[in-house]
């Protein structure tokens, strides 16, 4: 029986699988449990590519939108925010803006 495969995209700066290390934008084939599994660093190719679930990146974004668009992100999401702006361009008053709204209780 042949697994399903699934034609992904790297959404993250950096991917690793089957031993293999790959970059933002690389394209490969995955078996789909590795897509289920990695849903937040992989995008189907078709899809087209973003940073994490569907997020802008945030280096298109100036810090104020940064903080807007936080405002209505879950936990899981300001995380992956947090982590493609610190691998990019690394700004401390967007870093700021979204590590208020992670530390904010679930309410």
């Amino acid at each position: 029986m042949t697994e399903n495969t699934v034609t992904v995209r790297v959404d993250r700066a950096q991917f690793r699988h089957d031993g293999e290390q790959y970059e933002r934008g690389d394209v490969l084939e995955v078996p789909q449990r590795t897509f289920d599994r990695h849903q937040f660093s992989l995008r189907r190719a078709e899809d087209g590519g973003s940073d994490g679930d569907g997020l802008p990146d945030p280096g298109d974004l100036t810090v104020d939108e940064i903080e807007s668009l936080a405002e209505d992100l879950d936990a899981n999401d300001l995380i992956i925010l947090r982590e493609v702006e610190t691998e990019g361009k690394n700004r401390s008053t967007a870093l700021d803006a979204i590590n208020e709204h992670i530390d904010e209780p679930e309410g």
